[in-house]
């Protein structure tokens, strides 16, 4: 009932959903064009095993199952800031992110670089690239660990175009359209049951009967009130006269009482006046 009733009155007031409809439809366009688009590009880059854990004539990716710890170790370094202000730094707006790759098995660093820039992407992705080695080469410095016997990368993969990113865009102007939508069905039903009280009332004031308008009518001046005034006046005095049976007329019981009467009734009326 209620979504029926909803539904009627946007009808009934389809100007102002037409109005709501183009506001939020503004907004939304306002909103894909000045939100800023960013950029993304990706590089793999996996750990080599030393010459000495592999034996002659043997293939080197056969061993590397025990390069996950150095791998780790080597993420956590690269993250630190320590590392990423230098390079990112000169760059507004833009972050990298080095983890291992979930979608393989081996130790294989996957480096995703974001900015403002296609051009600023493909820059920072190569200076990490660049960094990953010589980061690799100071931890197993300060391990003293001979050079026979250390860990090596090699670029697998990198864009050489990085992809523009709308999916934050997407969200925001679906965010803001479903706003502008509720705003919308909220305010038409405000206004309509407003505007459907009033024409209520007005029908019914216009409907009403023309004696209950004339009850209602308060009385016209002083010039009515002076003569209700009068009437109960002589209504109060009454019982001073009485009617004779057999000829209809009035009969004043004494002078006196004539007098007093017409004395009382004119201080009462002059009274009464003045209140008036």
């Amino acid at each position: 009932m209620f979504l029926h009733d909803l539904f009627e009155g946007m009808l009934r007031r389809w100007y102002i959903v037409l109005v709501g409809i183009a506001l939020t439809l503004c907004g939304g366009f306002l909103l894909y064009r000045n939100v800023p688009l960013t950029y993304q590009a990706t590089a793999s880059i996996v750990l080599v095993p030393p010459a000495t854990a592999v034996v002659d004539g043997e293939n080197p990716y056969l061993y590397m199952g025990g390069l996950d710890q150095a791998l780790s170790v080597l993420t956590v370094k690269l993250n630190s800031n320590a590392v990423s202000d230098g390079v990112v730094g000169k760059y507004t707006g833009a972050k990298y992110y080095v983890q291992k790759d979930p979608l393989a098995a081996g130790p294989i660093l996957l480096v995703t670089v974001t900015a403002a820039s296609n051009n600023d992407a493909l820059e920072i992705l190569k200076d990490v690239q660049v960094v990953v080695p010589q980061n690799l080469a100071s931890l197993q410095d300060q391990l003293k660990v001979p050079k026979s016997s250390r860990i090596s990368t090699m670029d697998i993969v990198s864009d050489s175009k990085s992809d523009p990113q709308t999916k934050n865009r997407i969200r925001l102007v679906i965010a803001a359209v479903g706003a502008g939508g509720a705003v919308t069905v909220l305010a038409t039903a405000i206004i309509d049951s407003k505007l459907s009280r009033r024409r209520r009332r007005k029908s019914r004031s216009l409907a009403a009967p023309e004696g209950v308008a004339a009850r209602s009518v308060p009385d016209s001046g002083p010039v009515n009130r002076r003569a209700a005034g009068t009437h109960e006046l002589v209504g109060k005095f009454s019982k001073d006269v009485t009617r004779l049976p057999s000829d209809g007329g009035l009969k004043i019981h004494s002078p006196l009482q004539t007098s007093n009467i017409a004395s009382r009734v004119d201080t009462e009326a002059k009274a009464l006046a003045d209140k008036v």
